[in-house]
């Protein structure tokens, strides 16, 4: 079960939202996960962004740090972002600031999902569908900070690996968590890294004749 907060809790309403959720676990409430929302929906907020008035980088890690104390999943779940004009030094502008951000929420250890609200266009509620805050346009076309996001998941934060092993039949490496698929000659192995696990992995290999 989630409680899910709205973007206020990045800017001034973190303490307390960390005092609500432990009178309501000290009460026996039942919380397995923390939502934090993030909204610009104008275009100012957003310019503001850009120019480093609000929501810096300090300011939104300070958050994090603060409900991670909790030890609960942490899920950004919903982003707004506008395009401001959309054009494309707009939609530029909005590639920028989601790579920004999905980089630094991303690098907190207590966050374990980032959820884009609206995918296309127009998409969003009433009130909400006036800016250009999809990651693909009216017609369904692939927007920059569609194309961030998709460098970042299947690329940056990917490990590939070609190497060697060691005399004594070892690798070592530095990976992100997630599911891993392993070739050495013919023989092929799945494993997974997951945050606390055991990290060493035996593959036993058959004698090829």
């Amino acid at each position: 079960l989630m409680i899910n907060e709205v973007t206020s809790v990045f800017r001034d309403w973190a303490d307390r939202y960390v005092d609500q959720i432990r009178g309501l676990i000290a009460r026996g409430a039942r919380i397995n996960g923390v939502g934090m929302q993030f909204h610009a929906f104008s275009n100012d907020e957003n310019l503001k962004i850009m120019r480093g008035e609000i929501h810096t980088p300090a300011q939104l890690l300070s958050a994090l740090d603060k409900v991670g104390e909790l030890h609960l999943p942490i899920h950004v779940s919903e982003i707004t972002l506008t395009a401001l004009a959309d054009d494309r030094a707009g939609r530029e502008a909005q590639a920028k600031v989601a790579r920004n951000f999905y980089r630094l929420w991303f690098s907190h250890p207590a966050t374990h999902a980032i959820t884009w609200w609206n995918l296309p266009d127009g998409g969003a509620a009433p009130g909400e569908d006036k800016v250009a805050s999809g990651l693909i346009d009216a017609e369904l076309r692939p927007k920059y900070g569609y194309e961030v996001l998709h460098d970042l998941i299947h690329r940056e934060w990917r490990t590939n690996l070609n190497t060697r092993t060691d005399d004594h039949g070892a690798v070592n490496f530095r990976g992100f968590h997630g599911r891993y698929r392993a070739t050495v000659g013919s023989t092929q192995v799945e494993f997974s890294l997951v945050p606390g696990s055991d990290s060493q992995i035996f593959i036993n290999l058959a004698q090829e004749k």
